[in-house]
């Protein structure tokens, strides 16, 4: 724990400066990359993680047939450019260690990017301490999701500005590294349609709620009679099966004080945050996916849900006056023991993951 603590604080420390150094363009930019490669590092040269024997198996039917022969008998899984990803990493450093520095590079540097777009509006630091305890650690394992929501964290502002044609660019190049991602174009039509109401519940959402329901319940009835015969199909079958797990919940338990937020100090938010009011809706999309992920493995699609909460979590020191501390030291203490507390979760206490990142090993060059 004490290593991933270590180094998500010292980038966060770092970030911080680019908030200080106002007046200092070049510092900024220069604390912010460096606030990056503090984490691409140990991410690039990990020898483990979790699925790791998964992704060293793709890799290696990777580097036993050429481009062409690959494609000859392609089963559908893993993702034409997740796929890319692994014959150039073939290429380039005829070693799987180069898979994990490919997939560091590009989630890092799409994440801050994203992130960057919105430097007007948030607290840099804090949005790269909510990123690492949010996001960040699941890296060691996700390789694949991991660099789509990177991606469509950088595509966030045209998600939430209703950019619907930008949107679907980004969701189908997303996509193509994990398939989930392209749920978020039918999801991108459904925010613009909800866009224009402040109260958290109202007519509109009522309507998309319902919607989503009626959607999901569709999609896990009708595909599964449609694609049955695929033989990619039976890896995603297990995504496609009822049953009651309310402990499911416990998955986006770091995200929830971001709802209490927007229901208790909605009007800060909407008095600095020109996007606020699609954020709040995505946050209402993501507490029904939370909902639904306690009747069907719909979990992993309310990561691509995970930048609205980073961004309302880096807005709000950002709106709340300078002379209101009680407000302000308390957000920060909370922040601060969430983060502590998901990394603890992650690196000791969650056994889906911690024997696989803990302790941090790296790898054979």
């Amino acid at each position: 724990m004490i290593f991933y603590l270590s180094i998500i604080s010292f980038s966060s420390i770092i970030s911080i400066l680019y908030n200080l150094f106002f007046k200092y363009p070049f510092i900024r930019i220069t604390v912010y990359v460096l606030s990056a490669l503090i984490l691409v590092l140990p991410l690039s040269l990990r020898g483990m993680g979790v699925d790791y024997s998964n992704y060293t198996l793709m890799y290696d039917k990777v580097s036993l047939f050429s481009w062409n022969e690959y494609w000859d008998d392609y089963p559908g899984t893993p993702e034409p450019l997740y796929v890319l990803l692994n014959y150039i990493a073939f290429w380039i450093f005829d070693d799987y260690q180069g898979v994990n520095i490919l997939c560091a590079c590009i989630s890092i540097f799409f994440s801050y990017m994203g992130m960057y777009k919105f430097r007007d509006y948030i607290n840099i630091g804090v949005s790269v301490w909510s990123f690492c305890f949010i996001i960040y650690l699941m890296m060691y394992g996700l390789n694949r999701m991991m660099i789509a929501v990177s991606i469509i964290i950088y595509a966030y502002d045209y998600f939430l500005n209703g950019n619907t044609k930008k949107m679907i660019k980004w969701s189908l190049i997303a996509g193509g590294f994990h398939y989930s991602a392209l749920l978020i174009i039918p999801f991108s039509y459904l925010l613009k349609k909800m866009r224009g109401s402040e109260s958290f519940i109202n007519l509109r959402r009522i309507k998309a709620f319902t919607g989503i329901i009626i959607i999901f319940i569709s999609i896990y009835t009708i595909v599964p009679i449609i694609f049955s015969s695929l033989p990619m199909f039976a890896r995603y079958q297990m995504y496609f099966n009822f049953s009651f797990e309310p402990a499911a919940l416990n998955n986006n338990w770091m995200t929830y004080p971001a709802i209490l937020m927007v229901c208790f100090f909605s009007k800060y938010y909407y008095r600095n945050f020109d996007q606020y009011n699609s954020i709040l809706n995505a946050i209402f999309i993501f507490v029904i996916l939370a909902i639904l992920s306690t009747i069907m493995p719909v979990h992993r699609l309310c990561y691509y849900f995970y930048p609205a909460v980073i961004l309302i979590y880096g807005a709000f020191s950002r709106m709340v006056k300078a002379n209101d501390m009680i407000i302000l030291t308390a957000y920060f203490s909370i922040l601060l023991f969430i983060g502590i507390l998901s990394i603890y979760v992650y690196t000791v206490y969650n056994q889906l993951w911690a024997p696989f990142i803990t302790p941090y090993q790296m790898g054979n060059f």
